[in-house]
C-alpha cells in the first residue's frame, strides 16, 4: 500500500533525500497519538523533555518516513539513526511539519 501513496521529499544539511508520505492512514494516526503530549504536538520538540522528545521524534519518524536515499521502511529510520544529528534533527522538524503539510528543505 505504502508504494502507493502520495509522497514528497526534502533534503537535509548534508544532503540526504527524504521522502515523507503526504499523509497518516487512521491506523499511523492512532499509533502517534499514543506518544503526543496531551496538549498536542508543540512547534519545537526541544522544549519537551528528553525522554518524551526522543520518543516522540522517533515515532513521528517511524510515522511518516517513507525512504532516505532510497532505503524503504524501518531501514529508512535506521539511516536517520546513523546520521549526523543535524540531519536527524532536520527530520524530526520537517516530518512534524508534513504531518500539517508544511514542507520546506534545508538551506
Amino acid at each position: 500500500m505504502d508504494t502507493q501513496r502520495e509522497t514528497r521529499e526534502f533534503t537535509t544539511p548534508s544532503g540526504l533525500v527524504v521522502k515523507v508520505k503526504t499523509y497518516l492512514t487512521a491506523r499511523e494516526r492512532n499509533a502517534l497519538a499514543l506518544v503526543v503530549p496531551a496538549e498536542g504536538l508543540p512547534e519545537d520538540l526541544k522544549t519537551l523533555d528528553a525522554a518524551t522528545s526522543v520518543k516522540l521524534g522517533e515515532s513521528i519518524l517511524r510515522a511518516i518516513i517513507f525512504s532516505v536515499n532510497g532505503v524503504e521502511g524501518e531501514g529508512a529510520v535506521d539511516v536517520l539513526l546513523d546520521a549526523k544529528t543535524e540531519d536527524y534533527d532536520h527530520a524530526i522538524e520537517e516530518s512534524a511539519k508534513a504531518i500539517s503539510g508544511n514542507l520546506t528543505s534545508a538551506k
